[in-house]
């Protein structure tokens, strides 16, 4: 099995069942000696990992991520993922092989960790070629999961890895923007904005939709208390001002043409 999950010319889409393959290691011993020659056998390095999604957690992590992952493994999120992958890919027709998993990250109380810096890492980062057949939905520590919401994590992970297909590494704010608008629509996230930006915010956003220099992008998607967390400046964003400006259905779309060949798909 083992093989058919690591050949990258695999023309069936994979989900690799690994939250089981997480809690084995949080049950050892919270050790280094213990847990991290499990842990490395299991990822086979962070250079070229075997399962991509195990690079995001903390093998250290304390007990807060046993209940976390239990909390996953009952909602039967990784019986529920092989359909949801297998419908959302058949709407996008999607023809192209790829293998998906969880990737459970440790914002609680993971040392090194930073959240701000993994929300645009997972939305809009390049896959190196070393991880381009897999497809990892994040998912964190802090939040309060549902079968609903991991189910939208997951229809977004797959739309995003179709829009890159599509359209390339997001390397503009416009671009970023437009793919989120997508999947907000597609997903129906849109209907989940109770504060959508002010007009000036709107005003600045769309000002700055060309931008390409990452501490303005991280500041004007995530707000300014996430680019502070980086050591950036403070560009007068509130929280989330990017994420919201997308997912409100009220605003143009950014790239029309490429966004309506897409807008008929209804998941």
């Amino acid at each position: 099995m083992t093989e058919m999950f690591e050949n990258s010319a695999a023309e069936t889409f994979v989900h690799i069942p690994l939250l089981g393959l997480m809690r084995e290691i949080y049950a050892l011993p919270r050790e280094p000696s213990i847990r991290f020659p499990r842990y490395l056998t299991l990822v086979k390095g962070t250079l070229s990992p075997r399962y991509p999604p195990l690079v995001l957690m903390n093998p250290m992590a304390n007990t807060h991520l046993n209940t976390t992952i239990d909390t996953l493994i009952t909602l039967g999120v990784e019986d529920a993922a092989v359909g949801w992958i297998a419908k959302t890919a058949l709407a996008l027709g999607m023809s192209d092989g790829f293998h998906h998993g969880f990737g459970v990250v440790d914002d609680v109380a993971g040392g090194w960790t930073n959240r701000a810096d993994i929300e645009m890492s997972r939305r809009f980062a390049a896959l190196p070629q070393r991880k381009y057949h897999w497809c990892t939905t994040t998912l964190f520590a802090s939040d309060q999961h549902s079968l609903k919401s991991v189910k939208r994590e997951v229809q977004a992970s797959v739309i995003r890895r179709y829009w890159q297909i599509l359209d390339g590494t997001p390397l503009s704010l416009r671009q970023m923007l437009a793919q989120e608008q997508l999947v907000a629509r597609l997903t129906g996230t849109s209907d989940l904005v109770h504060s959508p930006c002010s007009s000036a915010t709107s005003q600045n956003i769309f000002d700055a939709l060309e931008e390409t220099a990452y501490p303005a992008q991280i500041s004007c998607i995530l707000g300014d208390v996430a680019a502070q967390s980086l050591g950036y400046p403070s560009r007068g964003y509130e929280k989330n001002a990017g994420l919201a400006y997308a997912a409100n259905s009220c605003n143009p779309l950014l790239m029309p043409l490429k966004q309506a060949i897409l807008e008929t798909i209804i998941l």
